[in-house]
Protein backbone atom coordinates (compact mmCIF):
# COMPACT_ATOMS: atom_id res chain seq x y z
CA UNK A 1 0.00 0.00 0.00
CA UNK A 2 1.38 3.43 -0.97
CA UNK A 3 1.81 6.24 1.52
CA UNK A 4 -1.17 8.09 -0.02
CA UNK A 5 -3.35 5.00 0.22
CA UNK A 6 -2.39 4.56 3.88
CA UNK A 7 -3.28 8.18 4.59
CA UNK A 8 -6.64 7.85 2.84
CA UNK A 9 -7.41 4.63 4.73
CA UNK A 10 -6.58 6.32 8.03
CA UNK A 11 -8.74 9.38 7.32
CA UNK A 12 -11.69 7.21 6.36
CA UNK A 13 -11.48 5.46 9.74
CA UNK A 14 -11.84 8.71 11.65
CA UNK A 15 -15.13 10.54 11.98
CA UNK A 16 -13.49 13.94 11.70
CA UNK A 17 -16.52 16.07 12.65
CA UNK A 18 -17.12 13.92 15.73
CA UNK A 19 -13.45 14.10 16.67
CA UNK A 20 -13.41 17.89 16.33
CA UNK A 21 -16.58 18.16 18.40
CA UNK A 22 -15.05 16.00 21.13
CA UNK A 23 -11.83 18.04 21.11
CA UNK A 24 -13.77 21.32 21.44
CA UNK A 25 -15.89 19.91 24.27
CA UNK A 26 -12.75 18.81 26.14
CA UNK A 27 -11.23 22.29 25.79
CA UNK A 28 -14.48 23.97 26.81
CA UNK A 29 -14.42 22.07 30.09
CA UNK A 30 -11.12 23.76 31.01
CA UNK A 31 -11.11 26.73 33.37
CA UNK A 32 -10.82 30.14 31.72
CA UNK A 33 -7.34 30.58 33.22
CA UNK A 34 -6.20 27.37 31.52
CA UNK A 35 -7.55 28.55 28.18
CA UNK A 36 -5.89 31.95 28.58
CA UNK A 37 -2.57 30.28 29.39
CA UNK A 38 -2.89 28.06 26.33
CA UNK A 39 -3.63 31.00 24.01
CA UNK A 40 -0.54 32.82 25.31
CA UNK A 41 1.77 29.78 25.19
CA UNK A 42 3.94 30.07 22.07
CA UNK A 43 5.22 26.54 22.59
CA UNK A 44 1.74 24.97 22.64
CA UNK A 45 0.14 23.21 19.69
CA UNK A 46 -1.27 25.81 17.26
CA UNK A 47 -4.60 24.05 16.82
CA UNK A 48 -5.20 23.84 20.58
CA UNK A 49 -4.26 27.51 20.88
CA UNK A 50 -6.66 28.82 18.26
CA UNK A 51 -9.44 26.55 19.46
CA UNK A 52 -8.90 27.87 23.00
CA UNK A 53 -9.15 31.40 21.63
CA UNK A 54 -12.50 30.57 20.00
CA UNK A 55 -13.83 29.02 23.19
CA UNK A 56 -12.93 32.15 25.17
CA UNK A 57 -15.18 34.11 22.82
CA UNK A 58 -18.07 31.78 23.56
CA UNK A 59 -17.80 31.84 27.36
CA UNK A 60 -19.38 34.30 29.78
CA UNK A 61 -15.99 34.57 31.54
CA UNK A 62 -14.14 35.13 28.25
CA UNK A 63 -13.14 38.68 29.22
CA UNK A 64 -10.46 37.06 31.36
CA UNK A 65 -8.67 36.32 28.09
CA UNK A 66 -8.75 39.77 26.49
CA UNK A 67 -5.09 40.56 27.17
CA UNK A 68 -3.94 37.17 25.85
CA UNK A 69 -6.12 37.54 22.76
CA UNK A 70 -4.76 41.03 22.12
CA UNK A 71 -1.28 39.57 22.48
CA UNK A 72 -1.74 37.19 19.54
CA UNK A 73 -3.23 39.64 17.03
CA UNK A 74 0.15 39.83 15.33
CA UNK A 75 0.72 36.06 15.33
CA UNK A 76 2.20 34.59 12.15
CA UNK A 77 -0.60 32.03 11.81
CA UNK A 78 -3.84 33.21 10.24
CA UNK A 79 -5.82 30.83 12.47
CA UNK A 80 -4.59 32.59 15.61
CA UNK A 81 -5.24 36.10 14.30
CA UNK A 82 -8.70 35.22 13.01
CA UNK A 83 -9.71 33.35 16.18
CA UNK A 84 -8.43 36.14 18.42
CA UNK A 85 -10.29 38.84 16.47
CA UNK A 86 -13.48 36.79 16.37
CA UNK A 87 -13.35 36.20 20.12
CA UNK A 88 -12.53 39.81 20.94
CA UNK A 89 -15.57 40.83 18.89
CA UNK A 90 -17.75 38.31 20.73
CA UNK A 91 -16.53 39.48 24.13
CA UNK A 92 -16.99 43.18 23.30
CA UNK A 93 -14.55 44.45 25.93
CA UNK A 94 -13.60 48.12 25.60
CA UNK A 95 -9.89 47.23 25.88
CA UNK A 96 -10.09 45.56 22.47
CA UNK A 97 -11.71 48.46 20.59
CA UNK A 98 -8.50 50.35 19.64
CA UNK A 99 -6.83 47.19 18.31
CA UNK A 100 -9.91 46.13 16.36
CA UNK A 101 -10.28 49.63 14.90
CA UNK A 102 -6.62 49.58 13.85
CA UNK A 103 -7.19 46.28 12.01
CA UNK A 104 -10.07 47.93 10.14
CA UNK A 105 -8.16 51.06 9.16
CA UNK A 106 -4.54 50.08 8.50
CA UNK A 107 -5.26 48.74 4.99
CA UNK A 108 -3.19 45.59 5.50
CA UNK A 109 -5.14 42.80 3.85
CA UNK A 110 -5.56 39.83 6.19
CA UNK A 111 -8.05 37.36 4.74
CA UNK A 112 -11.37 37.67 6.59
CA UNK A 113 -9.71 39.12 9.71
CA UNK A 114 -10.34 42.71 8.64
CA UNK A 115 -13.99 42.03 7.87
CA UNK A 116 -14.54 40.15 11.16
CA UNK A 117 -13.00 43.09 13.04
CA UNK A 118 -15.19 45.60 11.17
CA UNK A 119 -18.30 43.52 11.76
CA UNK A 120 -17.48 43.22 15.47
CA UNK A 121 -16.97 46.95 15.80
CA UNK A 122 -20.27 47.67 14.10
CA UNK A 123 -22.12 45.15 16.24
CA UNK A 124 -20.48 45.46 19.67
CA UNK A 125 -19.42 49.07 20.01
CA UNK A 126 -22.69 50.85 19.27
CA UNK A 127 -22.87 54.30 17.75
CA UNK A 128 -19.13 54.96 18.24
CA UNK A 129 -18.23 51.78 16.35
CA UNK A 130 -20.62 52.53 13.52
CA UNK A 131 -19.35 56.13 13.34
CA UNK A 132 -15.76 54.89 13.03
CA UNK A 133 -16.76 52.59 10.19
CA UNK A 134 -18.74 55.34 8.51
CA UNK A 135 -15.58 57.47 8.63
CA UNK A 136 -13.76 54.58 6.93
CA UNK A 137 -16.15 54.90 3.99
CA UNK A 138 -14.02 57.84 2.82
CA UNK A 139 -10.64 56.21 3.62
CA UNK A 140 -7.89 56.43 0.97
CA UNK A 141 -7.61 52.64 0.79
CA UNK A 142 -10.34 50.86 -1.21
CA UNK A 143 -10.08 47.71 0.91
CA UNK A 144 -10.73 49.71 4.09
CA UNK A 145 -13.79 51.24 2.45
CA UNK A 146 -14.97 47.79 1.33
CA UNK A 147 -14.69 46.28 4.84
CA UNK A 148 -16.60 49.23 6.28
CA UNK A 149 -19.36 49.00 3.65
CA UNK A 150 -19.73 45.25 4.11
CA UNK A 151 -19.83 45.41 7.91
CA UNK A 152 -22.30 48.30 8.01
CA UNK A 153 -24.52 46.54 5.49
CA UNK A 154 -24.44 43.27 7.42
CA UNK A 155 -25.29 44.96 10.71
CA UNK A 156 -28.17 46.81 9.10
CA UNK A 157 -29.82 43.43 8.44
CA UNK A 158 -29.56 42.28 12.06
Amino acid sequence: MSENQEFLALTRQTDLPAQLEADMAALAADAADDLVALVADDAADLERRWRSAVILGKRPDGAAGVDALLGVLGHSAWEMRHSAVWSLCQIGDARAYPALLHICTDGKLDEQVNYVAALGIARQYGAAGRAALEANLSHDDETVRAWARAALAAVSYL
